[in-house]
């Protein structure tokens, strides 16, 4: 019998911080979940723009740790490579990515800064926990911070510049994004519309006149 190391976090159950540390590390998993029944939900682009790129992400952090080849710390419970930590480049990517989004939908207000921070510190919380937990050295993990916050920034300017324009719109006009629903509210958002009051309002009034 062995362990599915995907999840499997070794921790101190005396420790109260080590036990929080420990289920930092299953973010990612929700993060995964939560992105994709929000994309199947709502059918945004954006959400599945954001899927594709921590794919894509996930893959670099693969190749990089065959190919740079620096083990885990020597306390470590697991096995493998460690230069970048993948926890640390998933959640800076997801923060990056997210919040570029934020700022461009709605600006810097109190709400959007508020995210921001809620973004920020989940990333920082997860980086931190996997050092504590020996899974990876501190230069593993500000690699990967480094590394997953540079390539959420591009993929938002390629989503900004490319998807926006180009992409999305010859997708949305495709047979079977229409049979799926898909749709791309970008410019809505910019636009300062805000869909969810709307579809609020909407829902309403079609009760309404059913009653």
């Amino acid at each position: 019998w062995q362990a599915l190391e995907l999840t499997h976090v070794v921790h101190d159950p005396g420790d109260p911080l080590s036990v929080v540390f420990a289920f930092s590390a299953l973010v990612p998993f929700c993060v995964l979940v939560g992105l994709a029944t929000l994309f199947v939900a709502k059918r945004e682009m954006v959400w599945g723009w954001a899927l594709a790129g921590m794919v894509g992400n996930e893959a670099v952090n693969y190749v990089l740790k065959k190919t740079v080849q620096e083990p885990r710390p020597e306390e470590s419970h697991r096995g493998g490579y460690g230069w970048p930590s993948s926890h640390a480049q998933f959640q800076a990517f997801f923060a990056a990515f997210v919040g570029l989004i934020v700022l461009h939908r709605w600006g810097m207000t109190r709400l959007s800064a508020g995210k921001l921070s809620i973004l920020w510190a989940v990333a920082f919380t997860v980086s931190i926990g996997r050092v504590a937990l020996h899974y990876h050295t501190q230069s593993q993990v500000m690699a990967g911070m480094a590394i997953g916050t540079t390539l959420g920034v591009l993929w938002f300017l390629l989503y900004k510049h490319v998807a926006v324009p180009f992409i999305f719109p010859l997708v949305e006009e495709h047979p079977i994004a229409k049979s799926l629903l898909l749709r791309d509210s970008s410019d809505i958002y910019t636009r300062g519309v805000d869909l969810g009051q709307r579809e609020y309002e909407l829902s309403r009034t079609l009760r309404g006149k059913k009653r």
